[in-house]
């Protein structure tokens, strides 16, 4: 065999095993997929404090009165003794300061202004009391209406993320008739909501 055939071969073979390579690298591929996932968290806890307290009063109903109580709130300590509105001729005199507001401590994550809404969910079981008008305080403001429902306008302050703050509850009570004397009357509920 002469040498020009032997180089011959030589280039052949080595262009065949190039081309065999390449196959093989056109050849080896996979797809695989990853899902993403991502998930919110409610990120608001809020917590009773305390009860809402109107204290103690001598109730008398005449001439077909029905008086108020409006209790303002504060968020710590005693609120002021309530106002008593439409007695007329009815006697309605404290006789123990009432001894806190309603409060609920809101954390949200950031500093931030939370909306809110309340609504009196089981007012007293006596027909003579009626609890309504529920107001809030912050830090910002004071005796504000709490609507039924969220109308992105009413908003309580959260002045620093990450903190348990408090905010106080007042309202309204309505005296319809006497209530019986030296009696607790303590089963009214109000539901308070939060959210940004």
């Amino acid at each position: 065999m002469k040498i020009h055939h032997i180089k011959k071969l030589a280039l052949l073979g080595a262009v065949s095993a190039i081309a065999f390579i390449n196959v093989q690298d056109s050849q080896a591929q996979t797809t695989s997929q990853i899902g993403a996932t991502f998930s919110t968290a409610a990120a608001i806890t809020s917590a009773n404090v305390t009860d809402m307290d109107f204290g103690t009063w001598a109730v008398n109903i005449g001439g077909g009165d029905t008086p108020t109580i409006t209790q303002g709130a504060v968020t710590s300590g005693a609120p002021i003794v309530g106002t008593v509105g439409g007695a007329g001729s009815s006697v309605v005199s404290n006789t123990v300061a009432p001894a806190a507001s309603g409060v609920i401590n809101v954390t949200a994550p950031v500093a931030t202004t939370l909306q809110i809404e309340g609504n009196v969910t089981t007012d007293f079981t006596d027909a003579n009391l009626s609890l309504s008008n529920i107001v809030f305080t912050d830090t910002i403001l004071t005796d504000t209406a709490v609507p039924a429902a969220y109308n992105g306008v009413t908003r309580a302050t959260i002045v620093t993320g990450g903190i348990a703050e408090p905010i106080g509850f007042g309202g309204t009570l309505t005296i319809s008739g006497t209530p019986t004397a030296g009696t607790v009357f303590s089963d009214a509920v109000i539901d308070i909501s939060f959210t940004y």
